[in-house]
Order: structure tokens, then C-alpha cells, then sequence
């Protein structure tokens, strides 16, 4: 019949050699050394991400430590004195779409944190041992406010609620703010060092 399989003996009595303790070619069954093994297992295997790209900048967050606080202040001046740091931003410096969902409308908590480890800044520098750095100078003043961790508590009368700030986040008109906060007033034009990002960076 069409569409079935034609039968081989052969294949069967190899099964069946294997199976039974046997081997087809005396490969199956038998260690073999990998050929990228030991590359891996000394750590000199190279991914995409290893490959250098001129012109990339790193980003690394700040996270909140607190997981229900008003954030009082942020101080990002040590941060910016880091040799290449090239941007500490808060929510402040970011675009808001307000329509857009979940965190997307407030990727930087603004006022309020509302989770240990919500990203309350970000620091940007041209490799990632920098941008850690720059992390580690950043200073946020949270005031703690009473967290609610379990379903039951959330629910009990009285329970403090999980967002103490309304968030009111309307559209800003700057849509370079971005880029404007790294590399001065918009000319209209492309800045060099973008350029070189795009054509480089997705040869």
C-alpha cells in the first residue's frame, strides 16, 4: 500500500543485535570524544556575543533593593564621573507611551517601587565592566513603605495597596529624548557614533 514503509530485515536483525548487548558498527554505544569539547571546558569557545562590535554601548540596570518604597532621590554624579560611562538614566529621561502595556509604559520605576529588583536606572558605557561600575555608584534614597507578600494579607480590609502613587503618564513631545540625553540637542541628522552602530553592527 502506498504511503507504508518498506520493510528491511536488515535494520531489524541490527535492532535486535543492540538490544541485545551487540553492536551494528561498533560506534553506538561507545564514548566518543567531542570535537568542540575541550574548547568549551577551557572556556575558549567564542559566541556571538564574544565578537566585537565597534561602536556597541553596554547597559546595565540598577535595581531597587526595597520591595515597596517612594524613591526620594537618585544620585547619578559619581556615576557619570566613571571613566566610560556614557549615560545614567532614570524615568525621567525616558520617553513614556502610556499606551503602552505592562512595563512597557514605565520600564524605569518613576516614584514608586513596587518589587525588590524593579530597575530604577540604567547605566550606560562602552563595555560591560564599565557600566557595572557605573552601577555601583549610583545612590537611591528609598523611603520603605509596608509590603503585602501573600494573596491573603492583599485581601484582608485595610491592607496597604500595592501602588500608593497614581501613575499619570502622558506622552512626551520629545521623541529623541534618548538620544538628545547622550549626545546633546537634536541637528537632524544622525550622530556618527549611531551610524556606525547600524552599519556595523548588522553587517
Amino acid at each position: 500500500m502506498s504511503g507504508e514503509q518498506p520493510s528491511s530485515p536488515g535494520i531489524a536483525q541490527a535492532v535486535c543485535r543492540v538490544l541485545r548487548g551487540g553492536s551494528v558498527s561498533g560506534s553506538i554505544g561507545v564514548p566518543r570524544r567531542r570535537v568542540d569539547g575541550e574548547a568549551k571546558v577551557r572556556g575558549a569557545t567564542r559566541y556571538a556575543a564574544d565578537l566585537p562590535i565597534p561602536g556597541v554601548l553596554h547597559a546595565r540596570l540598577v535595581l531597587a533593593t526595597e520591595a515597596h518604597a517612594r524613591i526620594a532621590s537618585i544620585e547619578t554624579g559619581a556615576a557619570r564621573a566613571v571613566p566610560g560611562v556614557v549615560a545614567v538614566l532614570t524615568a525621567a529621561d525616558l520617553p513614556v507611551s502610556p499606551d503602552a502595556p505592562g512595563r512597557a509604559g514605565e520600564p524605569l520605576a518613576r516614584e514608586e517601587v513596587v518589587f525588590a529588583g524593579q530597575p530604577v536606572a540604567m547605566v550606560v558605557a562602552e563595555t560591560e565592566a564599565t557600566a557595572t561600575d557605573g552601577v555601583d555608584q549610583v545612590v537611591v534614597d528609598l523611603e520603605p513603605l509596608q509590603a503585602v507578600l501573600d494573596v491573603e494579607s492583599a485581601m484582608a480590609p485595610g491592607a496597604p495597596r500595592a501602588r500608593t502613587v497614581e501613575l499619570n503618564l502622558e506622552p512626551t513631545d520629545n521623541k529623541n529624548l534618548f538620544q538628545e540625553h547622550i549626545y546633546g540637542p537634536a541637528t537632524g541628522t544622525v550622530p556618527p557614533y549611531v551610524t556606525r552602530v547600524l552599519t556595523q553592527g548588522w553587517r
